[in-house]
């Protein structure tokens, strides 16, 4: 039933486009080598800094079985797939036949990774093998692992940053069980090789190609930031644990230790002990290079922290409930957790959109829109709209359609295009309320409105 309705949202999505980052991350590269055959080095303009593995494999399943949106789709089939039948073999391990699936149920809820996994995101990839991974290291199934450490890395910079994470998991529970450095870097040399040597040759590649690595020297992302963008990107971290249902997670992780007694604990901790170790190290790398830099981060970097949450807290409950009750604590859980992706907030408040499914509608009220304004022979030079609309419809929507619309300039456009979805800066959102509204389009979450800029004249 959970697979059942994994592929029935999945089944919602099917037709629609990129969106957010995979746009530009994905999309447009995977374009350009679809339509040159392979045959051209990627320009500048379209490198964003990853490996270009994914966006090849999307141009070559679009050259096997042609550039649509449902194919698309299906070349995201195997991540998901992987994703979900490793998430119910990890909890397998914790958790006895008769309680596993409603902890399954409860991970396969949360927001961020049931959006990843059914729209057209790099992370659907990074997701599943990281899972994978973790799933072979906690059994110590190592030669396996060091496969899917090694695809890691191929997959994107932060993909290769879990990689990382993984490794130090893995050289750290090992050290717990032998207290021997020595012996532990002899003994997984080998499985940590290959991970190595594909980043180091990557590195090297870029450094020698394009000239950067992590960051270019033409903005300041990668920087250090000063205290108070530290404090801000600890709210920020903060907010991405506590926001779209987590905080119900968080609650009753809380209220179950406090309810346990000291010797439960223990013996939970020790039962656990892989999965707490785990979410430690990957949390700690993952703040280093997000709290003190001025890279912002989304919600979907700490995607793999949830699903470890789910399950420490899954297992406090079941530990301290009997079966009937703990059944129905999860099932409420997941409930709370899945209603987070309808969670409205005002306008104002910036929403990490590619974590909650109620972006649905974005696609066809974008459509709606653009139909709009051809009809009514409105240039789209003359109009601004943004993130994550401002591109090629060819490269969004995966057709031929080379219709664009540029990103906003209150300066210059004539007409604007102002959704929720575009997440804008307060003081532009203040003015472009102020122009006259030409019309709107809107579901329950999500709204399109265009707007007329009052120094032009141009009337319906």
């Amino acid at each position: 039933m959970i697979f059942v309705f994994i592929f029935t949202i999945k089944t919602l999505f099917i037709t629609t486009g990129f969106f957010w980052d995979s746009v530009t991350i994905l999309s447009k590269t995977a374009t350009f080598l679809y339509h040159t055959n392979f045959s051209q080095h990627i320009p500048s303009n379209l490198d964003n800094g990853d490996p270009f593995i994914l966006p090849g494999y999307i141009a070559l399943v679009w050259k096997l079985a042609g550039r649509t949106p449902i194919v698309t789709h299906l070349a995201f089939l195997p991540a998901i797939i992987i994703a979900l039948i490793y998430l119910l073999k990890t909890i397998e391990l914790f958790f006895e036949r008769n309680i596993s699936t409603y902890v399954f149920m409860l991970l396969v809820c949360e927001p961020a990774f049931t959006t990843q996994m059914t729209g057209l995101y790099q992370d659907a990839f990074t997701i599943a093998l990281t899972i994978t991974a973790f799933y072979y290291i906690i059994t110590k199934r190592y030669i396996a692992a060091s496969y899917f450490t090694l695809t890691l890395c191929l997959i994107s910079r932060r993909a290769i940053l879990m990689a990382f994470s993984l490794i130090i998991f893995q050289l750290v529970q090992e050290y717990i069980t032998n207290k021997n450095i020595t012996e532990v870097l002899k003994k997984h040399f080998k499985y940590i090789l290959p991970s190595t040597l594909i980043v180091l040759s990557f590195i090297i590649w870029r450094l020698s190609v394009y000239g950067w690595f992590f960051t270019t020297t033409g903005t300041e992302y990668g920087d250090h930031t000063n205290l108070s963008g530290i404090i801000k990107n600890t709210l920020t971290f903060i907010r991405w644990q506590l926001e779209n249902g987590r905080i119900a997670i968080w609650s009753a992780l809380i209220i179950f230790v406090y309810m346990m007694r000291k010797r439960n604990i223990i013996l939970l901790v020790t039962e656990m002990k892989d999965v707490l170790l785990a979410y430690l190290i990957i949390t700690i790398v993952l703040i280093s290079v997000t709290i003190p830099l001025q890279n912002p981060f989304g919600a979907r970097y700490f995607i793999f922290l949830y699903l470890l949450l789910c399950i420490i807290t899954a297992k406090i409950i079941s530990t301290y409930l009997p079966l009937h009750k703990s059944k129905k604590a999860l099932i409420a859980l997941a409930i709370i957790l899945f209603t987070g992706n309808f969670w409205k907030y005002p306008d104002i408040v910036a929403q990490p959109w590619d974590c909650k499914l109620s972006h649905l509608g974005y696609f066809n009220l974008k459509t709606d829109v653009i139909d709009y304004l051809n009809k009514n022979n409105i240039p789209l030079s003359d109009v601004g709209c943004g993130f994550p609309m401002y591109s090629a419809t060819a490269d969004i929507d995966i057709n031929n359609d080379q219709e664009i619309i540029h990103n906003i300039n209150l300066k210059s456009n004539k007409y604007v295009i102002y959704s929720n979805i575009f997440n804008l800066p307060d003081e532009e959102i203040i003015e472009i309320e102020t122009w006259p509204l030409i019309k709107r389009f809107n579901d329950n979450f999500v709204f399109f409105e265009i707007r007329m800029n009052p120094k032009f004249q141009y009337k319906l």
